[in-house]
Formats: structure tokens, C-alpha cells, sequence
């Protein structure tokens, strides 16, 4: 619908200072929810667990959740596909990334690089973590290697579509505020002012 969280610079630098919360195509995706969950296609009583849960049961024809759910879907036979089009739009899920990061306070910092660079940060340790954990390995070259299983096919297409989740400290003001904006949205409270006052409420802890 156009919304955003943070704007990005001409350098692709996400700016705290543009919050798209409250933007106008914030407002038309908060109105679009509140229109779906007047009409019953979203309830607010569904938890994530009730999600899993009803997915994996085949309850429900689909789940909107990412590759760490795999696992809880082993019994049945499913397909992963984007998000599909909002009247015409294209939704921008985010997109993250697992690591590992070295202590400032550890007592063996060249092991501890040594062991990330040269044991971790090879092709067989990160297919290693993809059997293990199921999820997409980061690393290019042993991503192409398991590239033509569906389930990853799925997620990669759904990923060039995405948007990087924004790495900044700022982020960590959003997302309560976010969430509690959408609860407000599908107990009846009119989108424009749930969002607007959540952006407020962001900007307020943002400035600290």
C-alpha cells in the first residue's frame, strides 16, 4: 500500500528521522486491515501458535510465517510461495539474517574469529546448519547448492521481493508500539488514529 517503517537515504542508510508508520500509504495499509478483520479474513483471536498449529493440522489453507516454521510442517505437503499482491501493490516482507558476533569482553577473541572465519564460514558448516535447521543458508555458493528444493526456491523468490529489516537501534522502538496499533485496528478503533498515535509514540522514544 506504500507504507514504510524507516525512510532510506540516497546511501540506502535507513533515516530514524522518517518514519513511515503514520505515511499515507501507512494509513491505507492500517484501513486495509481494518477492513479484513471486519470481515472475518483476519481475527484477532488467531495466535501465532494457533497458526502453526491449525496449518499443521490442515485446518487452515495457509500460514503467513517464514522458514523457521518449517519444522512444524513436516506431516503435510505444502508449497511456499510470495505474498500475494494487495490491489496491485507489492507487499515487502522483511528479510533477515542469522550471525555470529565475537564478545568485546572475550577472553579469546583471535580463537573466537578464527573459529567463525575458518570452520564456520565454510560451504560444508553452513549446508551443515541448512540440514539441521532447515533454513536458507545466507552463504551464496551454498545457497546454489540446495537452491532446487522447492521449499528453498519458495523462500528465495519470496525474498527478492522483500525488504532487508532495518539494522538500527531504532528499530527496537517500533515494534511494541507497531504491534499494539494493529490489536487497537482489529478491536474496532479507527486505523488512521491507531497508527497515527503509535507513530507519536515511536517518535517520543525514539527522541528518548
Amino acid at each position: 500500500m506504500g507504507g514504510y517503517v524507516f525512510g532510506q537515504d540516497d546511501d540506502g542508510s535507513y533515516n530514524a528521522d522518517d518514519l513511515g508508520i503514520d505515511s499515507e500509504g501507512g494509513h491505507a495499509a492500517a484501513t486495509k486491515f481494518a477492513e479484513w478483520s471486519e470481515s472475518g479474513l483476519i481475527s484477532k483471536d488467531v495466535s501465532y501458535d494457533i497458526m502453526i498449529d491449525s496449518f499443521s493440522s490442515g485446518q487452515a489453507p495457509f500460514a503467513i510465517t517464514g522458514p523457521w516454521a518449517v519444522g512444524e510442517f513436516s506431516d503435510i505437503n505444502f508449497v511456499v510461495e510470495s505474498v500475494p499482491p494487495v490491489e496491485g501493490g507489492t507487499p515487502n516482507v522483511f528479510v533477515g539474517v542469522q550471525g555470529f558476533m565475537v564478545s568485546s569482553f572475550s577472553e579469546n577473541t583471535d580463537l573466537a574469529k578464527t573459529f567463525l572465519l575458518d570452520y564456520l564460514n565454510t560451504e560444508d558448516v553452513q549446508l551443515g546448519l541448512y540440514e539441521a535447521g532447515g533454513r536458507p543458508p545466507a552463504m551464496t555458493s551454498a545457497f546454489e547448492q540446495v537452491a532446487s528444493d522447492p521449499i528453498i526456491e519458495g523462500f528465495g523468490l519470496a525474498g527478492q521481493q522483500g525488504a532487508p529489516l532495518p539494522a538500527i537501534p531504532e528499530m527496537s522502538a517500533v515494534w511494541e508500539s507497531w504491534t499494539d496499533a494493529y490489536n487497537l485496528v482489529f478491536t474496532g478503533t479507527d486505523p488512521v488514529t491507531a497508527f497515527t498515535d503509535a507513530a507519536a509514540t515511536i517518535r517520543e522514544a525514539i527522541a528518548g
